[in-house]
């Protein structure tokens, strides 16, 4: 996943990096699926968001991850990759794209709150790229 961020033509800014800071995450944070976002923002085909921001901090759910996002009504997948980022992060994409108020506010109630164990994997998952991108 960091392998994405740090390569590319251009360097990686520190707006960029202190995205993948892990400690922007705590037991309040709000996510959203990916899916939702690619839809909501009429970016196209599944995962075209990830395309066009490819340094937007992004979670890929283990099994586990995809229990909980099922069993919960969150997602309807069981297999495939589900993705999710961080709402603040999305309603700044949102705002990049001119979404309308009506859309932020859709993003805004699409999103929900993980358990701290998975709070706690996400930020196990960030801290190597960002310490990566610390040393640079």
């Amino acid at each position: 996943m960091w392998y994405t961020l740090i390569q590319g033509t251009q360097p990686v800014t520190a707006s960029e990096a202190i995205k993948w800071n892990p400690e922007r995450m705590t037991k309040d944070s709000r996510f959203i699926l990916g899916s939702k976002v690619n839809k909501a923002l009429a970016l196209g085909h599944r995962g075209h968001i990830f395309g066009k921001y490819s340094r937007a901090y992004r979670y890929v759910a283990d099994d586990e991850d995809k229990a909980w996002l099922f069993d919960r009504n969150i997602s309807t997948r069981m297999s495939g990759k589900v993705f999710f980022m961080l709402l603040e992060d999305v309603i700044e994409i949102a705002q990049l794209e001119n979404a309308s108020v009506q859309v932020q506010k859709d993003l805004q109630r699409y999103s929900f709150i993980v358990p701290d164990k998975m709070v706690q994997k996400m930020k196990s998952r960030m801290s190597t790229p960002f310490d990566q991108l610390k040393l640079e």
